[in-house]
């Protein structure tokens, strides 16, 4: 792997990893789901706004099946990311953040897709669910 892809991964990791902790601090005021919601509506409305400044109307206009395919990722993402908020009420914050931060590692990998798509939502689904029920901090 090239260093620039190196550099990639590993701001991927600080970033996304340090979600992790906001999860943790927001499950202990505010309902899981709820707190989920807000953090997609949140982001939803900034990255819209941002490509509405940036491009206009222009990256809003897509056909129908790419229109379905957005809405069947945005559910898998909002399902596991929801399950998540879930199970880090039980399991520990740094286990759950090892299990979904190996999903990049797979994506710099030569992975055939459905292997990676397997992988991205259903091992973090398996682990948490196997965790969460042998956890004995519970």
């Amino acid at each position: 792997m090239t260093p620039r892809a190196w550099l990639a991964l590993w701001t991927v990791y600080i970033l996304w990893g340090s979600t992790y902790l906001g999860i943790e601090l927001a499950g202990d005021t505010i309902p899981p789901l709820l707190s989920a919601g807000m953090r997609f509506t949140t982001v939803g409305v900034l990255l819209a706004s941002w490509m509405l400044v940036r491009h206009g109307l222009t990256p809003f206009r897509i056909g129908w099946p790419a229109a379905g395919s957005v809405v069947l990722c945005g559910l898998l993402l909002i399902g596991a990311h929801a399950l998540l908020f879930v199970a880090e009420r039980r399991v520990p914050i740094g286990l759950a953040a090892l299990i979904f931060a190996s999903v990049p590692l797979w994506l710099v990998t030569n992975v055939p897709l459905g292997t990676l798509a397997t992988y991205a939502y259903v091992n973090p689904l398996v682990a948490i669910t196997l965790v969460s029920s042998s956890c004995t901090r519970c």
